[in-house]
């Protein structure tokens, strides 16, 4: 056995003696505002807790109007894992953090038939071209890093995770600010590759003097599904931001958003050929963890260049193996598959 497959092996026994509450990163609690600390006003704000997350959970506003929000909130007590008070500034005021057991969450609304985010969710690449005051610029960790974080905030409401490029000597080789800002797919698509993301979206953003917005979108679905453009024109930044993560949701929760099965097999395994280094190994734990229906991954062999791995699922076998094929990084073979 070579080296780097001896390599596999003790980072696969380590990882499976720590306990598994160590490879699951803690939610981030769900913040509202309370008037007080009085019981009568933390109900009703854990009503508005429950709101937030479901969405959070699902990618869709719209669950909040469903007579199942109004059960839940109803109940949100029984769902409760944790809260506490934060004091804001004089506009936020009191704020109630609250954390969910997101388990029994995605239990309820999956036995209610409601699709919702795989965990970890799918993870989206953004680019992000700006014209201001006469300057143009792709968005890097010095310039408009509060655009980001806006971005960011208004993504995580909806339950979708981002990844902003390093922005470093190869991304700006790679790619230019009219590749950008022109919408074209194929360099975008080509400088995403070295980031580990299911999609990837590129925004054009003009703003005027006054402060209004005209932006122009390309969204890389990813899994085989075509590409998309829109326009978005608004007087804030934030409401051009907000349009954007709702469309972006729209789109991708017909592919990665999905209903978990209680009857369908709940274990699957696989060979994988062509995992001859431990970051190989790591990659291909990313990106089936990454797979909605997948719960669990665990390496259960490993011989030369060859692993078995076992899936946990909560969905139809077939419909992982529909995913897989859709994607193309693994191909199948006579025995299993190879990792591309």
């Amino acid at each position: 056995m070579s080296f780097a497959l001896r390599a596999i092996c003790l980072a696969i026994l380590l990882c499976g003696l720590l306990p598994a509450a160590l490879a699951q990163p803690v939610p981030e609690p769900v913040t509202v505002p309370v008037a007080d600390d009085s019981e009568s006003a933390r109900d009703r704000a854990l009503g508005r807790a429950m709101d937030a997350m479901l969405v959070r959970l699902t990618g869709d506003p719209a669950i909040i109007e469903r007579g199942l929000a109004e059960r839940l909130r109803a109940s949100a007590g029984r769902y409760l894992a944790s809260f506490s008070y934060r004091t804001g500034d004089d506009e936020t005021g009191l704020q109630l953090a609250v954390r969910f057991d997101q388990s029994l969450l995605r239990g309820a609304l999956g036995e209610a038939g409601v699709a919702i985010w795989p965990e970890p969710p799918a993870t989206v690449i953004v680019w992000l071209a700006v014209e201001r005051a006469g300057q143009r610029f792709l968005v890097d960790g010095e310039q408009a890093t509060a655009l980001r974080e806006r971005l960011r905030e208004a993504a995580g409401s909806s339950g979708l995770s981002l990844l902003f490029p390093l922005m470093d000597l190869q991304d700006r080789r790679d790619l230019g600010y009219a590749d950008v800002a022109g919408g074209f797919a194929d360099p975008v698509r080509a400088a995403s590759a070295r980031y580990d993301g299911e999609a990837v979206l590129a925004g054009r953003l003009q703003v005027s003097d006054d402060g209004a917005v005209a932006a122009r979108w390309l969204l890389l679905p990813g899994d085989g599904e075509p590409v998309a453009r829109w326009q978005t024109d608004a007087d804030a930044m934030s409401d051009v931001l907000e349009s954007a993560v709702a469309v972006l949701a729209d789109r991708l929760r017909p592919i990665y958003a999905y209903v978990p099965d209680p009857e369908a097999g709940r274990r699957m395994t696989m060979t994988v050929d062509g995992i001859d280094a431990l970051a190989e190994h790591d990659r291909l734990q990313g990106y089936l963890e990454s797979l909605p229906g997948v719960e669990r991954v665990l390496t259960s062999a490993v011989s030369d260049a060859q692993v078995r791995i076992d899936l946990a699922v909560s969905v139809d076998e077939a419909r992982i193996r529909e995913s897989l094929t859709r994607d193309g990084r693994l191909r199948e073979t006579d025995d299993g598959y190879r990792w591309r």
